[in-house]
């Protein structure tokens, strides 16, 4: 009878020390949902920092402005989220939306793609650099690259390296994360950028614009001597914020353009070509 009446108390002081400890946890929720995934799965940041979490590290970032810094960050990455999830092996875009709705989207290849922090970019210098994730913080500082400054946060935010030392990154960074939600669906491409004037004939020294519907979400990049353009290639609109640095190309003899549209949550545009001759 003592028996029983001790594994009695024993089982209810363990449901209760079990329901204190989880309503200790008030660190925030993300809502996970999409393909793949029956109704919603959500996780504390805590649960996921046990499973998943990654040191601390400085970002190299540019804005749109375009401005090169550095942030640093701590927290939990957005791959074994996406694993405890069970939709890391399946998912084409993951769009990650903020508590008021702001949200970026992102390919499989973009969040797939090597990441890095280029301590040389303020020299635009690509040695040394270091793998980064995709990073849901738990503590953050913007503009600095001082450990001692890390900050907690209320809320996650998204932060991720550059696949190349010119990526403008900030842009798609995701303040107060609250939701992330996974499509199977492959990503359909960005259309093509144009050229005004088209292609043809054209007075020496004139210039030529590349046009695009969605300039502000997407960076164009293009060559000049008829080879295939990179991201490594000459950016044409690096500032969404300062149209005086979006300079039209001028023509000064017979030119082969050759440019495409890339930009987050769509693979990258075709290749498009431009020939002008010079009258």
């Amino acid at each position: 009878m003592k028996k029983q009446f001790f594994l009695t108390v024993l089982l209810v002081f363990c449901v209760l020390l079990a329901g204190c400890t989880a309503a200790e946890d008030n660190s925030p929720r993300i809502t996970v949902s999409g393909d793949g995934i029956s109704g919603e799965l959500v996780f504390s940041m805590n649960e996921l920092a046990k499973e998943g979490a990654y040191d601390a590290a400085v970002y190299s970032v540019i804005n749109n402005w375009p401005s090169d810094k550095f942030c640093i960050a701590e927290g939990v990455t957005l791959e074994s989220l996406l694993k405890k999830a069970g939709v890391w092996d399946s998912f084409q875009t993951v769009t990650v939306a903020a508590a008021d709705g702001y949200s970026t989207t992102f390919t499989r290849e973009q969040i797939m793609i090597e990441r890095f922090y280029y301590p040389g970019l303020l020299e635009d210098d690509e040695s040394g650099k270091e793998a980064r994730p995709f990073l849901l913080t738990t503590k953050y500082a913007g503009d600095t690259d001082d450990m001692a400054d890390l900050e907690e946060e209320e809320a996650p935010r998204l932060v991720f390296g550059q696949s190349y030392i010119e990526e403008h990154n900030t842009v798609a960074f995701v303040e107060n994360v609250a939701f992330v939600t996974v499509s199977n669906t492959p990503a359909e491409k960005w259309a093509n950028p144009t050229a005004f004037p088209t292609s043809g004939e054209i007075r020496k020294g004139e210039t030529v614009k590349l046009l695009h519907d969605y300039v502000g979400q997407l960076k164009i990049f293009y060559t000049l001597d008829g080879t295939d353009p990179t991201v490594n290639s000459a950016m044409y609109n690096p500032s969404t914020y300062q149209p005086k640095v979006n300079a039209p190309i001028p023509i000064e003899q017979d030119v082969v353009i050759k440019a495409f549209a890339w930009g987050y949550g769509y693979a990258d545009s075709d290749i498009v070509t431009f020939e002008f001759k010079v009258k």
